[in-house]
């Protein structure tokens, strides 16, 4: 097991503002392990340098760096333990907060409190990649956000097979594809970029990066979101000027996915997205012990949503629908089909499939550019009926 050297005498004393220090702290402590084989690795690395306090954090799949303005009087660094100074600072109001490290503790006082916590030297704490000269492309914030909602949550949530955890992007003319799937489910939604690389191969970078992103995205005030390689090419850095993140990329090939996209339906209908959505909540409380399986029945200009279990019951809810070609029976995950629902932000809804054993597609009525659905589909699995029936 690594033990960090315990901390020689470094002077370091700074003055900064009580909420940027605890924005930043908060940004950066949600990375910081609270117990890892490591120690150093449950502290965030403070640097002062003229007129600024960068703080750093990692769990050496992502880190991050947030930067504040702070009068500094004496530049030094040190290493103290993320959790305890960020709740302690949080506790304190709104004034001037002095940092600075004596007798190998970091003092944190305001004028009525003070606190002092133990340290680790900073040499031993891993360091932040540089970022390449020039970005790989350039995103308004608005719009990363917009794609980051549509993709992540199709994302393998175990690590059975690591490329299905990440987010495949393409970027090409002003235009970045996101992809996502975890072998039952995919959404695919087309960005607009403010400025990107020529010819730059695909990346696929974990969702986990993508969800912390948007998590600083809605707090950073910018209005654009630059995306760099770092120097060696094996990290991702998201730069939003006052904080940046750090992701290693997915070296594994993502699937060729674009092969088993359906092209051919027999059954298209536009549903009213709130009346489905409530439709399958409701139906979903009586999957809950069987499978999570609701099923669909498309028919005479309505959708029948409908669930049982022989420990709770069974419910039934129907809708209108518009529907063109064939009528359909078909199950699907609730849960799955509940979060591909939320995907859509449009009021009507796209549903389109060939027969009961095909994936199906959900999309927006609205794929205008500008809207908030322009270039976003979801696609679906279904569960064989007769299994079902089987297991039931």
């Amino acid at each position: 097991m690594y033990y960090g050297k315990m901390l020689g005498s470094i002077d370091m004393k700074s003055t900064c503002l009580q909420p940027n220090l605890n924005k930043a702290l908060n940004q950066v402590s949600r990375l910081a392990p609270a117990r890892s084989e490591l120690p150093i690795l449950s502290n965030f690395l403070v640097k002062a340098t003229k007129g600024t306090l960068a703080f750093y954090a990692t769990n050496l799949q992502l880190s991050i760096c947030s930067r504040i303005g702070a009068e500094v009087e004496k530049e030094g660094e040190i290493t103290a333990p993320a959790a305890p100074v960020q709740n302690y600072v949080s506790a304190l109001t709104p004034d001037k907060i002095n940092l600075e490290v004596v007798q190998n503790k970091l003092k944190v006082s305001s004028k009525t409190s003070q606190a002092a916590f133990v340290t680790m030297e900073a040499v031993d704490f891993p360091s932040f990649p540089r970022k390449a000269k020039e970005p790989l492309f350039i995103f308004k914030v608005q719009e990363l956000s917009r794609c980051i909602h549509k993709v992540c949550f199709a994302a393998a949530a175990d690590d059975s097979r690591p490329v299905l955890t990440g987010i495949l992007v393409k970027v090409a003319d002003s235009q970045a594809t996101l992809v996502a799937t975890d072998g039952f489910r995919l959404s695919e939604v087309k960005g607009t970029t403010v400025r990107s690389a020529k010819d730059e191969k695909p990346l696929v970078i974990p969702a986990a990066a993508f969800l912390e992103v948007e998590k600083l995205l809605g707090g950073s005030g910018e209005e654009e979101a630059a995306v760099y390689l770092s120097e060696d090419k094996n990290q991702l850095i998201f730069d939003l000027v006052s904080v940046q993140l750090a992701t290693r990329l997915i070296e594994s090939e993502f699937p060729d996915y674009e092969k088993i996209l359906p092209t051919e339906f027999t059954l298209k209908a536009s549903l009213d997205k709130e009346e489905f959505l409530r439709a399958v909540r409701t139906a979903a409380i009586f999957s809950q012990r069987d499978g999570q399986t609701v099923h669909l029945t498309f028919e005479d200009k309505s959708l029948t949503v409908e669930a049982q279990s022989a420990e709770i019951g069974e419910g039934r809810e129907k809708i209108p629908a518009s529907i063109e070609g064939d009528g359909l029976k078909i199950a699907f995950n609730a849960v799955f089909l509940k979060e591909g629902l939320e995907a859509v932000n449009d009021q009507e809804i796209i549903f389109e499939a060939k027969d009961s054993l095909s994936p199906i597609k959900l999309s927006s009525a609205d794929q205008k550019a500008g809207s908030l659905d322009a270039g976003f589909f979801h696609i679906i699995m279904p569960i064989r009926i007769e299994e079902q029936q089987q297991t039931a």
